[in-house]
């Protein structure tokens, strides 16, 4: 009798846990529902109810950002990433800070972001065109050039990577390298808005 007793409360004791495991989930899974479905402020309003219960999570602050950002919201959005970097260094939170950053016209900012995130990956490609889009937007080519090139040796096809070269070398008066990489767009991006603006350099 004490044993079937005590299996009766084991047994309750999961079905609790299960469902308190379920209710935890069902928020943040209505979120991502919510954003789905092209509801982005019913999905912020969730994730701003989780942070309230849980202050100290990275991914609910994670999460904002990115929502402030969708939004067009980049002061805000800048806001929480660096508060979810604050309670946990991310790769995430690093490239949305610097996406923040590029949308702003903060090119410095964004260049030193990307910068802190490849101290810790040098080959994270995502940092690394962040990091070649500002010099480009501030025509430092040179460095722009540096950057897209350790991208194209980690991914040999990466196509934005390619394209920002050809602009990059034509512009620092290196017409021979920027062919050799528009060639390269032509044959497998023919449809590259750079492949449609330098037609007329190269052919």
């Amino acid at each position: 009798m004490k044993h079937s007793l005590l299996l009766i409360i084991l047994v309750m004791l999961a079905i609790a846990c299960l469902s308190a495991q379920q209710n935890t989930a069902a928020p943040i899974q209505n979120s991502y529902s919510a954003e789905t479905a092209g509801n982005y402020a019913g999905a912020l309003d969730i994730m701003k109810t989780l942070e309230t219960a849980d202050n100290n999570d990275p991914f609910y602050k994670l999460r904002i950002g990115w929502r402030y950002y969708c939004q067009g919201k980049y002061n805000d959005a800048m806001g929480y990433y660096q508060k979810s970097l604050k309670l946990e260094s991310s790769p995430d939170a690093y490239e949305g800070l610097a996406n923040c950053y590029l949308a702003l016209g903060y090119w410095n900012e964004a260049i030193t972001t990307a910068n802190n995130l490849l101290k810790d990956n040098p080959f994270n490609t995502n940092a690394l065109l962040k990091a070649g889009y500002a010099m480009y937007m501030k025509k430092e080519y040179k460095s722009a050039e540096d950057y897209y090139l350790r991208v194209i040796k980690v991914n040999p096809f990466n196509f934005e990577a390619r394209a920002y070269l050809i602009g990059s070398y034509y512009y620092d008066n290196n017409p021979q390298e920027a062919k050799k990489h528009y060639q390269t767009l032509k044959k497998y991006c023919p449809t590259s808005p750079f492949v449609t603006d330098f037609t007329k350099v190269f052919e």
